[in-house]
């Protein structure tokens, strides 16, 4: 569960006004739209308690915060901005709010890193994308659910095309000098990251052999 106390004590620390601090029910609500399986707010909770682990080390955790809170309320499975999306809709709300410029700046640029196709610029851009895939280190167990939501989020494309496109992604992580960007992350997370990769494209891999 979100905490909307967390939200207010947030939002006060960025120095924002109405609308901002009144907006955690549609922050939250966006995260429960139907049809969303990994991108809820259990995905941002998770996200947020991995921030709590390295918060010492974070340059700026005010905006780092905002931004994983902002990352993904914009989530349209059958689209491919949803990023851009998310960091325009909390350019808005944080401007309309009172929010310093370039602390609204620096958070839409947070939001981004999470396309993970760019290179990050700064130490809390390394530390929000590692955040964000700190789910492919979890526990296998947490992992196969992770896949089982993503698949459940795309239903709507066809077995051959997702088996084959899942496996390209999964294989773009996998085949990366070093999945996570930060020496902690590297520590807790990328052995068992390349492990469930190895294990999930090698599955799909025989479920690609299989269909034909």
């Amino acid at each position: 569960m979100l905490s909307p106390k967390r939200w207010s004590r947030l939002c006060r620390t960025l120095g924002a006004r109405d609308p901002l601090a009144n907006a955690f029910d549609m922050i939250r609500d966006r995260y429960n739209e139907l049809g969303r399986y990994y991108h809820t707010s259990e995905h941002i909770r998770e996200c947020l308690d991995h921030l709590d682990e390295v918060a010492v080390s974070v340059d700026d955790p005010a905006s780092v915060e905002m931004a994983i809170w902002m990352h993904d309320v914009i989530y349209d499975p059958r689209a491919h901005d949803n990023e851009q999306r998310s960091a325009d809709f909390a350019k808005h709300l944080l401007e309309s709010s009172g929010v310093a410029s370039e602390t609204t700046s620096q958070i839409n640029e947070l939001i981004l890193i999470t396309r993970h196709s760019d290179e990050p610029n700064t130490h809390d851009e390394c530390i929000i994308a590692d955040i964000d895939l700190s789910i492919l280190g979890a526990t296998p167990d947490r992992f196969d659910a992770f896949e089982r939501q993503v698949r459940a989020e795309y239903v709507w494309v066809p077995e051959a095309e997702f088996v084959a496109r899942r496996a390209e992604i999964l294989q773009g992580f996998r085949v990366r000098k070093s999945i996570y960007l930060t020496p902690q992350f590297r520590k807790t997370f990328e052995d068992q990251a390349r492990l469930n990769l190895d294990r999930a494209i090698a599955c799909l891999h025989r479920q690609r052999r299989a269909g034909h």
